[in-house]
């Protein structure tokens, strides 16, 4: 049986096609030639009906999306009509009617609640009469899952009793999503009973008091959508946070703080949450920093934030607490036409998808003119005085169509906060107008003073640099720079390995000189990657012959799988 056979399973059990039955004398001869028939026991039944219901149910159905589509409501009603056996078995095993949808009729919906006896129920609640959802949240006490989604407006009168149904005790509660499409919906207290299995809570546009709000112990938790009128503080966020010591996912989606002059004391509790392994806030971050700055985060996470504007530079952390030599103190930086994301790379086997730390920043409106010296300014605020600042690898991916040119300043800023580096890799977007590169020599023959009073340069440890579609050696005076570079750092901080891909040519006599003072210098071209290949002209990537390598950076997913399937 196909799975689209499956999904509408019980109807179709209930219509299988009936041989028609012989009629007289034959039918009486027929019938005396024929065993009795074979009745299957009631256990056998129940496990095929289990089976069956696992087949159909799906997570998705539970998506608060799905509501807004319509869905075809199954129900075990039609097995209860093949025969007295299996009414009988359907009847007694109260799992069959645990999943109950508003969209059923009333009449369904009663016999469901008294025929799932005592087992934990399923609740879909979603544009019906406040008669349905009452009668729903009046069982909350049997709920164990429940998607609220209010898509009207509320009576005035339904509002109270709304109240006194969710300040009923929720001993089996473990799952909770709330949606409002109603802009006007004043705030509805929720879950104000006792909730003690409670894990995971999802608020959509869905505005509560905070104040009286009572979350503790989750593993999941999502706002979004909130008005401004509704939105919570810093401190009712980071009191629900400093609760939650086992969340593994956070989402603040257009939900900023409330505006008002909320801060947290100097002396605020870190918020340990080592479980936390993805998080996304799409906002004007900002608002949240004095918060971001308070998370202990493990080694593995994932962190995005959308920003509506490039800022000049940001004036606050956003990197939470993090141990960077979990995973070889190796960093990615990706900059792109609308943002730039940070991210951490395993060193050692990384498995599918690699353990990483990741922060990503995005700016819609930012068009490829924006300033490479502002992008470098942002990372240097993102990521001094963190863990992150003692990283050994760093790999710069310049993904935008860059049109300025680097400058030695801009490499020194960058260079002063990731001051342990040993190994640094740049990678140029094939159809890159500028050279974002250009200046890197300079600054590494910039004198610094280290710890033990001695005289070095700007990144003292760098021993490999790997450059990928530059032109730096292109021109002349840059190709002699990096010459006279690497001979004055040779006796006291020498490069081991140079390697250009994708570079023009460099010319002999330079050449030579990187090859007196640098031990391993190295030459190769190399087909585009799947990210530059997507901007190339059609009858450039015929040139190219379609080749494709691995990916350069930007890779992550940061989406879930959150497929469609159909209601129980």
């Amino acid at each position: 049986m196909s799975f689209s056979a499956m999904a509408s399973s019980p109807r179709r059990i209930a219509r299988l096609p009936k041989r028609k039955a012989p009629t007289g004398a034959f039918a009486a001869s027929q019938a005396a030639m024929l065993p009795p028939p074979v009745h299957i026991p009631a256990e056998i039944l129940v496990v095929i009906f289990s089976w069956l219901q696992a087949i159909v149910k799906s997570d998705a159905s539970k998506s608060i999306a799905a509501w807004q589509t319509g869905i075809n409501i199954n129900s075990w009603i039609f097995v209860t009509h093949v025969c007295k056996d299996w009414r009988q078995a359907a009847l007694e095993y109260g799992s069959l009617w645990s999943n109950i949808n508003s969209l059923q009729p009333l009449g369904l919906i009663m016999s469901s609640l008294e025929r799932s006896k005592n087992v934990p129920l399923d609740v879909r609640i979603a544009g019906t009469s406040n008669e349905i959802a009452e009668i729903l949240l009046e069982n909350l006490p049997r709920i164990r899952d429940l998607t609220y989604a209010l898509t009207g407006a509320s009576p005035a009168d339904a509002h109270g009793y709304l109240e006194q149904l969710w300040a009923q005790p929720a001993p089996l509660l473990e799952s909770v999503s709330v949606l409002s499409t109603n802009p006007a919906t004043s705030p509805i207290p929720i879950l104000q009973g006792p909730h003690p299995v409670l894990k995971r809570v999802n608020l959509v546009a869905f505005p509560v008091p905070w104040d009286s709000l009572k979350l503790d112990g989750l593993t999941e938790l999502g706002i979004m959508y909130l008005p401004p009128e509704y939105q919570p503080t810093v401190s009712q966020i980071h009191t629900i946070l400093l609760a939650c010591p086992n969340l593994n996912a956070l989402g603040l989606t257009f939900a900023p703080p409330s505006a008002t002059n909320d801060t947290l004391d100097a002396d605020a509790q870190l918020i340990h949450l080592p479980h936390l392994s993805n998080a996304r806030i799409e906002m004007s971050a900002q608002m949240w920093a004095p918060l971001l700055q308070q998370l202990v985060l493990s080694h593995e996470f994932k962190w995005i934030i959308e920003i509506p504007y490039c800022p000049s530079r940001l004036k606050d952390r956003l990197i939470p607490i993090g141990d960077l030599s979990a995973t070889g103190q190796a960093l990615v930086v990706t900059l792109s036409v609308n943002g730039l994301d940070i991210y951490q790379e395993c060193m050692s086997d990384p498995g599918p998808e690699g353990t990483k730390q990741k922060i990503g920043l995005v700016w819609p409106q930012v068009g490829p003119n924006e300033s490479i010296q502002v992008a470098f300014d942002n990372i240097v605020e993102l990521v001094k005085n963190t863990s992150w600042a003692n990283a050994t690898s760093l790999r710069i991916n310049f993904a935008g169509f860059s049109v300025e040119e680097g400058t030695p300043i801009m490499w020194k800023t960058l260079f002063e906060v990731f001051s342990k580096l040993n190994r640094l890799t740049i990678s140029l977007h094939i159809l890159n107008m500028a050279d974002p590169e250009f200046g890197l020599a300079q600054a590494l023959m910039i004198p610094q003073k280290l710890e033990d009073g001695t005289m070095s340069f700007l990144l003292p440890d760098l021993r490999i640099l790997h450059v990928r579609n530059g032109r730096l050696m292109h021109y002349g005076i840059q190709a002699r720079a990096f010459a006279k570079c690497f001979q004055a750092r040779q006796n006291i901080a020498p490069l081991q390995e140079m390697v250009l891909i994708n570079s023009s040519s460099i010319p002999r006599a330079v050449l030579q000189s990187l090859k007196e003072c640098v031990k391993v210098v190295e030459e190769r071209d190399e087909d585009p990657t799947d990210s530059e290949m997507e901007h190339l002209e059609p009858t450039e990537k015929q040139r190219q012959g379609g080749a494709s390598g691995g990916d350069d950076g930007n890779s992550d997913d940061w989406e879930s799988d959150n497929g469609e399937g159909e209601s129980d």
